[in-house]
């Protein structure tokens, strides 16, 4: 008996379906392969780029011109609008090189060099590489150089750089404070104040309040990202940079306290309820005995004498806690928090005399 017309048509496409679904997934194996080597050699792998895919192709470089004023406190009307606008570049995928060009530079300092490599830091995060040359003015290629900015970049072999410098950068993107790092680099400040190393417990302190809140509140979507800078000044003093990109003061303080925030909001602006926060009007919404401590125990290092000069830029908000006219609502915010402090002989006597 033959076979039926109808069951030999059904076999037929039977079979040929097999093949169609055997040859799709050989190719889908084959491009999977080539992604995989593609992402090994640092590069991105797009299927069929003649046609509209076109579109996702990274761009290889953009340039961008650094303010030749590049002093954080000094110029913060430019060097802030630049710092978020280059950390913006992250929400854009086709960005895949940025070229920062530093050769113009007349004026730089520790605070503006220590925000740019955390933005760098984070802009790594998203596969984005940053790079550039250093300034050509002799004394802002000396404050670049022996920042330790460089320590955390690449040359164009690809080889990192080695500086040996009196200054530190301690970097960090992991869940915990780095005690053991944060405390050598404030020893090693201490040596060049004092002649020789020793631990300062209000630096330290302040340091790792610091960290401490950045590794539990400023991170919610990826990697820590917070870094420390210690530079050590012509003036015998020692200018301590702190800053993370994360959600910032402010808008931690909105999110977890704002019942308490909404009684006292009367007449006051953003800078009044950052400062607040450091005077401890803000109530714990967890409840918890070490909670909002941080603020309020920097703050009492600074009203002690045992450090100086506190500033505080977060969002959309700068602090200046010496001179408090000075505190100003920002044009552009800033993703973020940056802590500066400076410790000299006078805070370190103070110290040694109370305790």
């Amino acid at each position: 008996m033959g076979i039926k017309k109808g069951t030999y048509k059904f076999k037929k496409f039977l079979k040929n379906r097999a093949k169609s679904f055997a040859k799709r997934k050989s190719h889908f194996n084959d491009r999977k392969c080539m992604r995989l080597i593609s992402k090994a050699k640092g590069l991105s792998y797009i299927h069929r780029p003649g046609r509209a895919y076109k579109k996702c192709i990274r761009k290889k470089e953009y340039k961008i011109s650094i303010p030749q004023n590049f002093q954080l406190f000094e110029n913060r009307s430019e060097v802030i609008p630049f710092l978020s606008d280059l950390l913006e570049y992250r929400l854009n995928h086709r960005v895949k090189t940025i070229n920062l060009e530093l050769q113009d530079i007349k004026f730089i300092d520790s605070g503006a060099i220590c925000m740019l490599l955390c933005v760098v830091n984070h802009l790594a995060l998203y596969q984005i590489r940053v790079q550039g040359d250093v300034p050509l003015d002799e004394k802002c290629k000396k404050v670049f150089i022996e920042s330790g900015f460089l320590n955390y970049m690449k040359n164009e072999d690809g080889l990192p750089y080695q500086i040996n410098s009196p200054n530190l950068i301690v970097k960090a993107g992991k869940n915990t404070t780095g005690n053991k790092n944060i405390s050598m680099a404030i020893k090693k400040s201490m040596e060049f104040l004092l002649s020789t190393p020793r631990r300062y417990q209000p630096a330290y302190t302040v340091a790792m309040e610091i960290c401490s809140n950045s590794v539990e509140h400023a991170y919610t979507s990826h990697a820590k990202n917070w870094l420390l800078s210690v530079h050590q000044n012509d003036n015998n003093t020692v200018t301590f940079t702190m800053t993370d990109t994360g959600q910032g003061i402010l808008k931690t303080l909105k999110k977890k306290f704002k019942r308490e925030i909404e009684k006292v909001i009367l007449n006051k602006n953003d800078c009044d309820i950052v400062f607040s926060a450091f005077q401890r009007k803000y109530g714990s919404s967890t409840e918890e005995i070490n909670r909002n401590r941080g603020l309020p125990c920097i703050l009492d290092k600074f009203n002690n004498g045992y450090i100086s000069k506190l500033k505080v830029i977060t969002n959309n908000v700068y602090l200046d806690f010496e001179n408090q006219t000075n505190n100003k609502i920002l044009n552009k915010p800033f993703p973020g928090v940056l802590f500066s402090w400076v410790v000299n002989i006078d805070c370190i006597n103070k110290f040694d005399n109370l305790n």
